[in-house]
C-alpha cells in the first residue's frame, strides 16, 4: 500500500468501530486495566477517545487491505497484540493519531518482543466519520532501537519514528 492512501468508513463500519471501542472499555473496566494510550489519560474521556480512534484505524487499515481485524473474530480477546494479519500471514500492529503530521509511537511498557508482529503501521484520522489515511509502515527491528527511544511529556518512554522515514507497505 502506498503512503497517503485514504479511506472513509461506511455507516455500518462506523457502528462496528463504536461497538469494538465499547467492548474494549468494558473489558478494561472489568479487568481494572488502565488505558494503554500514550500519555497519562488525565483528560476526561481520554481512554474512551483512544479506544474509538484505535478501532476506527484498525477497521480503516483492514478495509484498505481487504482483510478483517483480529478483534472482531468470535471469542477473540480484547487485549490483542496483533491487530490484523495480512493475506501472507504477517502480523500488523496498527497505531493511530488524530494529528495528520503525527509520528509512529510505541510505548516501552506495551512493547512485547515475543509477539510475532511483522509491521507497525500508522493511520491518521479523527473519528468514525473522518477520512483515515495510511501514513506508512516500519518493521519492529527498525523502530525498536535505542536511537528512537525518547520520553514524551515526561509520562512515558516511547520508540518514535517520524512519517518521513516510514515506508510503503509492500
Amino acid at each position: 500500500m502506498i503512503k497517503g492512501t485514504a479511506v472513509t468508513l461506511a455507516p455500518p463500519e462506523q457502528e462496528l468501530a463504536r461497538a469494538m471501542a465499547a467492548r474494549r472499555a468494558e473489558w478494561r473496566a472489568r479487568q481494572q486495566v488502565p488505558g494503554w494510550a500514550i500519555g497519562d489519560g488525565s483528560r476526561a474521556g481520554a481512554w474512551q477517545d483512544q479506544d474509538l480512534l484505535a478501532s476506527c484505524s484498525e477497521l480503516a487499515f483492514c478495509k484498505l487491505m481487504n482483510i478483517y481485524p483480529e478483534g472482531i473474530r468470535e471469542g477473540a480477546g480484547v487485549a490483542l497484540e496483533i491487530d490484523c494479519r495480512l493475506s501472507n500471514g504477517e502480523g500488523v500492529d496498527i497505531k493511530s493519531t488524530r494529528y495528520p503530521t503525527g509520528s509512529l509511537r510505541v510505548s516501552v511498557r506495551k512493547y512485547r518482543p515475543a509477539v510475532e508482529r511483522t509491521w507497525y503501521v500508522l493511520m491518521t484520522g479523527t473519528g468514525p466519520e473522518s477520512e483515515w489515511t495510511f501514513r506508512g509502515a516500519m518493521r519492529p527491528a527498525d523502530l525498536i532501537a535505542p536511537e528512537r527511544l525518547t520520553s514524551f511529556g515526561g509520562v512515558d518512554h516511547q520508540y518514535i519514528a517520524d512519517q518521513s522515514i516510514l515506508i510503503d507497505l509492500p
